[in-house]
């Protein structure tokens, strides 16, 4: 029905932002909307913030998101530091698209400390 609230809505490019790289999923293109990473064509998206949510400081850079979207994880190690404890760690960033999630429109950042 016309203004369902169930009606899924496509990611709409407004001209303003600027391609990151080729999305993983589909083949559109990933931009950078000052916000978030995320594809014009289908539901991949990396907020800035992901950090924050989960606990720590610092916002996910242009290029640790397209390492991410590109190769899986990121190249290099990344200083992150703990909101609760304050220590600083070093880990990779590695992408993980979850489809059927509680956040189905987000990608899930998943630290990983092994080399």
């Amino acid at each position: 029905p016309a203004g369902s609230s169930a009606a899924k809505q496509e990611p709409v490019s407004t001209g303003q932002e600027k391609k990151l790289c080729e999305c993983p999923e589909c083949g559109g293109d990933v931009v950078d909307d000052g916000v978030s990473y995320h594809c014009v064509k289908c539901d991949v998206k990396i907020r800035k913030d992901a950090y924050a949510r989960l606990g720590m400081r610092g916002s996910v850079s242009p290029q640790q998101a397209k390492e991410m979207l590109e190769k899986g994880k990121t190249d290099q190690k990344t200083t992150l530091k703990s909101s609760k404890t304050g220590k600083d760690y070093q880990a990779y960033l590695t992408y993980k698209h979850k489809k059927g999630d509680k956040y189905p429109n987000d990608c899930f950042i998943a630290f990983d400390q092994k080399n």
